[in-house]
């Protein structure tokens, strides 16, 4: 299956008007799409534990994502893609706003990453173990001490 990102220049509409985002790029949808593959990239950093391709899929490869993204994956990468879209110009948005969600979204990648939040997504195949040796814990404790006064 050929590649498709998950994301489309059409999708952004749902968080900007696809007006004000033509007069950002000034009519040149390969600045969305630019936008689009850097958001993605970026979220890549974050979700390593996660089956890259599955989520995403992968251009070099000529493959398309095998996983039907969810609402919140959606969120983070449009999210992401207006924000790199917006510091193209000093468009009619507000800057404020979207900087801190743009910060929200990278502080639900980094929980992910950490553990925190964890969003259901398929993970990477280690030799045949589903669960990556990153997230198993193990607990030690030091011998029970008695104080002797």
């Amino acid at each position: 299956m050929a590649y498709i990102p998950i994301i489309l220049p059409a999708d952004l509409s749902t968080h900007v008007y696809s007006e004000i985002l033509n007069e950002i790029v000034e009519g040149d949808e390969s600045k969305m799409t630019k936008a689009i593959a850097s958001a993605i990239d970026e979220s890549k950093m974050y979700l390593t534990r996660y089956d890259i391709k599955a989520l995403f899929g992968d251009k070099d490869a000529d493959v398309s994502a095998t996983f039907t993204p969810d609402d919140m994956l959606l969120d983070i990468i449009k999210t992401l893609a207006v924000w790199k879209i917006m510091s193209l110009s000093k468009p009619s948005l507000d800057m404020e706003e979207w900087r801190i969600r743009y910060n929200q979204m990278k502080e639900t990648l980094k929980d992910i990453q950490s553990g925190i939040a964890d969003p259901r997504w398929p993970y990477q195949e280690y030799q045949g173990v589903t669960t990556p040796d990153s997230i198993e814990v193990t607990v030690h404790a030091n011998q029970k001490q008695i104080n002797d006064y």
